[in-house]
């Protein structure tokens, strides 16, 4: 009887121990059980492998109920000095990686503090940095100048292999270039005659390097020319950045400021002292990312007025806190102790402001007129009032009186419906303050009208200018033609259709009353912002820019001795 309850028992606890194994795997969390299937116990506290300083993947359970961290292990602890698999590198820990495994020709590779391999140390060709075995890189010059072959122009493009200079850049135009995205906004010069360049890099300028190297190696558009959004925001990488150019067309100096956000800069005006006012804003980023359609706006946290000397050293610092963040600076006119701006903020509203050179925001102007379009111009017509002229959409010039104390604005005056602008003919200012009266050009029916008014809008007369355009010491006017345009006047009959701003003329008139016109063209692709003079030489200034590319550049227009200076 004893035999037969042992073996009763015995089978009963086998049952019982088989019972309880094939419990794991029901995807229900039984008794003793941390996890099964997935379901995890309360004392898991987290599945996602982060929660215990992974650097990805999720917590799994076993086949036999316990906690796998093997998918954890696969990410690695990003910081603890050891490579896992699904890391570029930790710390010292590269791997088998080589700058020349990456497809460089030499250097060292490190490690960022998220574990990404960085190459900023391999060298390579074509990345615009002169590096060991290199004659020149892009267009890094190096030794070599467009100027060694008696030339203006370049800096000339190196060889693709970066064996040395290929002079066929030398074309007249001076290319301020990184091959990605760079913005001139201004010229001016300094005493010895060189030429100072003002505005932002999306590149390695000059052999500099960008603020965020890693992002200038990533393409800034898709193969389909749209431009890339990656994390919400583009890849643009701009850096603010000053150019030294001497007369002959040498790099002299560069300053590109390596800042890690997006940065630029608004020339602003020339000192009495010989140094230079700039606006220069910091802390970039992406408002709403970045449109295939659209583009991108950048606002700016940080703003300051600086004064720069002509080695780009920075005389004086001061902040500037109230300006809208998103401001695109397009005209600018300076005071006593202040400088009058305006332009663009985002994409569609106008704005003006003045600050003062101590960083006081003394008032703003947002949005000038509320129905879209662009402000083209800016004067100062006494200590109370600002003028400002606007283009509407559909091509209307209007001009805007504001109060400088208060930023209120008021419109005094439309010119005629023709469809062209005076802000597209370049040396003619739409808008001149004079003595108790505004002269404003505008374009008639028969072409440009000229109206003398009052400040509240009255004409107290009006004319058609024989001659017109910005006069140079000697007498002579020079301007150029920005849109399609078709009209007559007496003084240069019909010019028909000009794209684009190609044409420039010059109208030089001797103490007899003959006239000598001079023109010339350039590349009507390429928008001119402006032009500088000295001596008997005219400094074009502007940008080309495509859905994938831009570029700075400087056009030089010399003329006989005397047919500018006096």
């Amino acid at each position: 009887m004893k035999k037969l309850l042992i073996v009763l028992l015995l089978f009963v606890g086998i049952g019982c121990e088989n019972s309880a194994e094939s419990l794991c795997g029901n995807n229900t969390l039984d008794p003793g059980e941390i996890c099964d299937g997935d379901k995890f116990d309360s004392s898991v506290m987290y599945t996602d492998c982060r929660g215990y300083q992974y650097s990805g993947g999720m917590l799994r359970c076993s086949d036999s109920c316990t906690l796998d961290y093997s998918e954890c292990e696969e990410y690695g602890k990003c910081g603890d000095g050891i490579k896992a698999p699904l890391e570029d590198c930790d710390g010292d820990d590269i791997g088998e990686a080589t700058c020349e495994s990456l497809g460089f020709y030499g250097g060292d590779l490190s490690c960022t503090s998220d574990c990404k391999i960085l190459i900023r140390d391999c060298g390579r060709c074509l990345d615009g940095i002169i590096q060991e075995g290199e004659e020149c890189d892009l267009f890094n010059s190096g030794e070599f100048s467009c100027a060694d072959d008696d030339k203006f122009g370049g800096p000339y493009i190196c060889e693709d292999d970066c064996s040395g200079p290929r002079y066929s850049r030398c074309d007249g135009l001076f290319h301020l270039s990184s091959l990605r995205y760079d913005g001139l906004d201004a010229i001016s010069f300094d005493s010895a005659g060189n030429i100072m360049t003002f505005g932002y890099t999306g590149g390695n300028l000059f052999g500099e390097t960008n603020g965020d190297y890693e992002c200038t190696t990533k393409p800034f558009y898709d193969e389909n020319g749209y431009k890339i959004v990656v994390d919400t925001r583009c890849q643009p990488c701009f850096d603010a950045a000053m150019v030294k150019i001497t007369p002959a067309g040498r790099v002299s100096s560069v300053k590109q400021y390596s800042e890690n956000m997006e940065s630029r800069i608004y020339f602003l005006n020339k000192t009495p002292q010989g140094s230079f006012t700039i606006l220069h804003r910091k802390e970039g980023a992406f408002y709403y990312g970045c449109d295939p359609e659209y583009g991108a706006s950048i606002n700016y946290q940080t703003d300051y007025i600086e004064v720069i000397d002509e080695s780009f050293g920075t005389v004086s610092s001061v902040p500037v806190e109230g300006l809208p963040a998103d401001i695109d600076i397009s005209t600018r006119i300076s005071s006593d102790n202040s400088v009058l701006i305006g332009g663009m903020a985002g994409w569609y509203s106008q704005f003006a402001a003045e600050i003062s050179l101590d960083g006081t925001v003394l008032w703003t102007a947002f949005p000038v007129i509320a129905t879209g379009g662009s402000l083209t111009s800016i004067a100062i017509y006494d200590e109370n009032t600002a003028l400002v002229t606007t283009k509407s959409f559909t091509g209307i010039e209007e001009l805007f009186t504001i109060n400088r104390n208060t930023g209120d604005s008021i419109k005094i005056f439309s010119c005629p419906e023709t469809g062209a602008a005076v802000s597209d003919l370049l040396g003619v200012a739409p808008v001149v303050a004079g003595d108790a009266s505004i002269m404003l050009y505008c374009f008639g029916e028969t072409g440009l009208m000229v109206y003398t008014l009052d400040l509240s809008g009255n004409v107290l007369n009006e004319q058609t200018p024989f001659i017109y355009g910005y006069i140079v010491p000697s007498g002579s006017r020079i301007r150029a033609f920005q849109t399609p345009l078709t009209f007559e006047a007496e003084d240069q009959g019909t010019l028909g259709v000009v794209e684009n701003p190609s044409y420039f003329y010059l109208n030089l008139q001797s103490s007899s009353g003959e006239n000598t016109r001079y023109g010339w063209t350039i590349d009507s692709s390429r928008i001119v912002k402006g032009f500088e003079i000295q001596g008997d030489t005219v400094w074009f200034y502007g940008e080309l820019s495509t859905l994938t590319y831009r570029e700075g550049f400087i056009f030089k227009k010399e003329f006989p001795p005397q047919t500018l200076s006096n």
